[in-house]
């Protein structure tokens, strides 16, 4: 584990010649932030983007689809940052079974609402039962679009 130092320089070398990997971006700038301000970390993930660019528009991304998330990062970064808490909602109900597993396995892990496509009543209700049945209340039924 690490103490933030405000006066320390990030370590990330390669920052000077090329852009960042994302593993850096989280490791070197998110995560000391979130541990500065004690914030958790939220993902969404499943989205296929640009489907479709027909239907898309410049005020929309309904060209955008659903993808299978694959969940191996999310169960490295649990794994990494332990005192770190991780919030986690998909787009893919191919997702719930395995992802309530991970929540089963990682105390920082906290899976959350039926996202876009999932938020259909059949949906809502079948992912809600195996995450009752597997995590017990140790999730949030809710989630909300409405900021975006």
């Amino acid at each position: 584990d690490w103490d933030y130092n405000p006066n320390q320089r990030i370590p990330c070398n390669s920052w000077e010649s090329s852009r960042p990997s994302n593993s850096e971006i989280i490791d070197d700038i998110v995560i000391p932030v979130c541990k500065m301000f004690n914030l958790p970390l939220a993902f969404r993930m499943g989205t296929k983007r640009n489907m479709n660019t027909i239907i898309q528009n410049a005020h929309s991304l309904s060209g955008d689809g659903v993808g299978i998330a694959n969940l191996s990062p999310i169960e490295r970064i649990c794994l990494k940052y332990p005192k770190q808490k991780f919030l986690l909602t998909f787009l893919s109900r191919v997702n719930n079974h395995e992802i309530c597993v991970l929540g089963t396995k990682f105390s920082n892990l906290h899976i959350f609402g039926c996202w876009w496509y999932c938020n259909t009543p059949s949906t809502i209700r079948e992912i809600t039962e195996t995450r009752l049945e597997l995590l017990g209340t140790n999730f949030s039924a809710s989630a909300s679009s409405l900021s975006y």
